[in-house]
């Protein structure tokens, strides 16, 4: 990987657990586990297929609710400015470096200020026009894949476009209007992330400062893959005892950071 000549993205990508759990021991016992399987996983997703995706179509999409894909979350911070990200997931942390995660099909989302205007249109925001938009996507899309006799009538009315590279290989069928599906569904649209620009940096619904990355599925790993094991100080010395390979890789958020 190129070194970076700049700080304020991260040559890693890093993933923080137990946000959820009541206190610090408890997260810990978590990274433990975490790091003995091998393995990242979503929490509290109703599927264990890689390929899952939760859409709910009565949610506005602006909501960042509509599409949940089975996924595991990264940020790009650098270490040095984890404080305020740390105060809103905790201190325990696993990063590994960009290109294993790029390998993993890792990639950021793509945000979206709410209140953008669109162009040409001096009343409706981005939001108001996603929301407005999407669900009608999902019926239509729907129709053509669930209701054979208007994929009967796509086909049997079909004429190739005769100027490429805009020319179909054959007559649209159950097959393309799937993979389209997937390409708009879990491939863009999960990728989506509404936000208020106007919050300020450390309030809890800014999300534009994590910079997140999405891996669609598990991330499985080896201790050599992991860059940076995150955890208050106290607990180094257990965490050397469970994995001695782990020296070197150690860092604690209430000590200076080292870059």
């Amino acid at each position: 990987m190129a070194r970076l000549i700049q700080d304020y993205i991260s040559k890693e990508l890093t993933h923080f657990v137990g946000r959820k759990k009541p206190n610090y021991d408890d997260r810990y016992a978590l990274i433990l586990e975490i790091i003995k399987s091998g393995e990242l996983k979503p929490s509290d997703f109703p599927s264990s297929e890689p390929g899952s995706i939760l859409i709910r179509p009565a949610e506005r999409i602006s909501d960042n609710i509509m599409y949940t894909p089975y996924m595991v979350c990264f940020c790009d911070i650098p270490h040095a400015q984890f404080y305020i990200h740390i105060s809103k997931y905790g201190p325990f942390g696993l990063s590994f470096h960009k290109d294993f995660i790029v390998k993993k099909g890792g990639r950021p989302v793509h945000y979206l200020p709410k209140a953008a205007i669109i162009k040409g249109n001096s009343e409706t925001t981005i939001a108001d026009y996603f929301d407005e938009n999407v669900p009608e996507f999902l019926k239509l899309f729907h129709l053509l894949m669930y209701n054979p006799k208007v994929l009967q009538v796509i086909k049997d009315n079909y004429t190739a476009v005769t100027a490429p590279p805009m020319q179909l290989s054959s007559p649209p069928d159950y097959d393309l209007i799937s993979r389209l599906d997937d390409l708009l569904q879990f491939h863009s649209f999960s990728y989506l992330k509404f936000y208020d620009h106007t919050l300020k940096d450390d309030d809890q619904d800014n999300y534009y400062f994590e910079r997140e990355w999405r891996v669609l599925g598990s991330v499985k790993f080896k201790m050599e893959d992991i860059k940076r094991i995150i955890a208050p100080q106290k607990y180094h010395t257990d965490i050397l005892k469970n994995f001695p390979q782990g020296k070197g890789k150690l860092w604690s958020p209430d000590t200076p950071s080292l870059r």
